[in-house]
C-alpha cells in the first residue's frame, strides 16, 4: 500500500478508534458509521431492529449474481462498564459488560461517557473503589473529586457507561496502540476495505455487517440470525482482533488467516480459498494461518447456523487490555491491518467472483495430491514388494 493510503488509513482508524464504545452503548461508533456511509455515493446502509447496521457496496446491479458476495463481518463494541444506579454522591454501580481483567479493576482509573453526548465529549473520570460479586460481577465506581455534584447527577445516568482510562489512539512506530482495538481497529478494515471498493468503482457487490453487544456472547449477531435478515447465500468473513501470545501469532508477521476459534473451526473451503490469494499476492505479502484459540469470535455462531464462514483477526497485544502490569492499551501492528484490507479487497474483486477462489483454491489441492500419488505410487508398490514378510 503506497503511503497516501497508509496515511488515509491512519486518518481513518483515529476517528474510529477514538469513538467511546462498550456493550450496549455502541451508539456513538453507529452514528459515526451513518456518517460515513453519507459521504460515499457507492454505498448503502440498513439497520435492522436491533441496531445492527449493514453497508453494502452496490457495484454494478447488471452484473449476474454469481452464487453470492462478500460480507465482512466486525463488532462495534468493547469489554466494559455499564450504569445500573447511582449509589451515593459521588459512588456509582457499573455492571460488566465483556471479558475484562478482573483481578486488575479495583482502583483502576476509568473515563465515563453518556451515549446522548456527542463523541467529542470530555468524560468523567473517576475510579473503581470495590468489586462486588455475584450472579454479574459489577463494581462501586467513584468520581473524582472537584466535579461539582449537579453535574456528576445530570451526566452518569442511564445511558452512562465506562472504560479505562487509557489512550484512545496512538502510533508507535509501526504499532498501533488504543485502548478498544478489539474490535474499533477491526472495524476500520472493514470500512477501509470498502472506502478502497467505492474509490476503484469496482463493479462487484460488497458488504460490511456490524454487529453490537458481541463482547457478552454474540449478542447482536445471535438476533439478526434468528430475525433471518441474512442471506445464506453470501460468504461471511469475520474481522476481529484476537489474542496474539495465546496463538503464537506474530505482530507484523501479516494478517491472519484464521482456521478457527476456541469453540470451532471455520468452512475449509473459505480458508482454502483465503490461503489462496494470499500466496497468489506474491512473496512480500506476509500472512499467517493461525487456529487463533484465545478467545471466540462471531465466525463460530454464523457457521453453526449454517452460514459458508471464513475469519481473518488481527494479532493483538494486551487482549481485552490486560497487561502484564496491570490495565493496559491493547496493541496491533499497522502493516497487519493494511494486509488484512488488502487481502479483503482481493478476495471481493475477484474477476469471476469469490466462488470461483474458492472452486479454484480446492482444484489446485486436489491436483496436488493427485500428482503426488502418481508420483509415488509405483515406487510405494515396487518397495513394497522388498518386504520380509511377503
Amino acid at each position: 500500500m503506497i503511503r497516501k493510503e497508509e496515511d488515509q488509513f491512519l486518518e481513518l482508524a483515529q476517528k474510529v478508534m477514538s469513538l467511546p464504545t462498550a456493550p450496549f452503548c455502541e451508539h456513538l461508533v453507529a452514528a459515526f458509521v451513518h456518517n460515513f456511509v453519507a459521504e460515499l455515493p457507492t454505498l448503502s446502509l440498513s439497520e435492522d431492529s436491533f441496531g445492527n447496521l449493514l453497508l453494502i457496496h452496490e457495484g454494478d446491479e447488471t452484473q449476474p449474481r454469481q452464487g453470492g458476495h462478500l460480507i465482512a463481518t466486525a463488532h462495534m463494541d468493547h469489554p466494559g462498564l455499564v450504569f445500573e444506579e447511582r449509589l451515593s454522591g459521588q459512588d456509582f454501580l457499573f455492571s460488566k459488560k465483556g471479558g475484562i481483567p478482573l483481578h486488575h479493576a479495583v482502583n483502576a482509573a476509568v473515563c465515563i461517557f453518556d451515549i446522548r453526548q456527542p463523541a467529542s465529549q470530555s468524560p468523567i473520570r473517576g475510579h473503581i473503589t470495590a468489586r462486588l460479586d455475584g450472579p454479574d460481577v459489577a463494581f462501586n465506581v467513584r468520581v473524582d473529586s472537584g466535579i461539582a455534584e449537579a453535574e456528576v447527577a445530570e451526566s452518569i445516568r442511564p445511558g452512562s457507561f465506562a472504560m479505562w482510562d487509557l489512550v484512545a489512539f496512538e502510533q508507535q512506530n509501526r504499532r498501533i496502540i488504543g485502548r478498544a482495538c478489539d474490535d474499533l481497529a477491526g472495524l476500520t478494515c472493514g470500512l477501509y476495505y470498502l472506502l478502497t471498493l467505492s474509490r476503484c468503482k469496482s463493479p462487484k457487490r460488497a458488504g460490511l455487517l456490524l454487529t453490537r453487544a458481541e463482547e457478552i456472547g454474540f449478542g447482536g449477531m445471535a438476533a439478526a440470525i434468528a430475525a433471518q435478515t441474512l442471506d445464506k447465500d453470501d460468504v461471511y468473513v469475520n474481522i476481529e482482533c484476537s489474542n496474539a501470545e495465546s496463538a503464537a501469532a506474530l505482530l507484523g508477521g501479516g494478517p491472519v488467516v484464521r482456521v478457527g476459534d476456541r469453540l470451532s473451526t471455520f468452512d475449509p473451503q473459505i480458508t482454502a480459498g483465503l490461503n489462496f490469494l494470499g500466496a497468489e499476492l506474491g512473496e512480500d505479502f506476509r500472512f499467517q494461518r493461525k487456529l487463533m484459540d484465545g478467545g471466540a469470535c462471531e465466525a463460530s455462531l454464523l457457521m453453526q447456523n449454517g452460514f459458508r464462514t471464513g475469519a481473518v483477526a488481527l494479532p493483538l497485544d494486551n487482549y481485552h487490555n490486560n497487561g502484564k502490569e496491570g490495565v493496559q492499551a491493547e496493541q496491533i501492528h499497522l502493516d497487519d491491518a493494511l494486509g488484512l484490507v488488502e487481502l479483503l479487497v482481493t478476495l471481493a474483486t475477484s474477476p469471476d467472483g469469490v466462488n470461483e477462489v474458492f472452486t479454484t483454491a480446492s482444484a489446485n489441492l486436489r491436483a496436488g495430491f493427485e500428482q503426488g500419488q502418481q508420483q509415488h505410487a509405483a515406487r510405494l508398490r515396487e518397495t513394497r514388494q522388498l518386504s520380509q514378510y511377503q
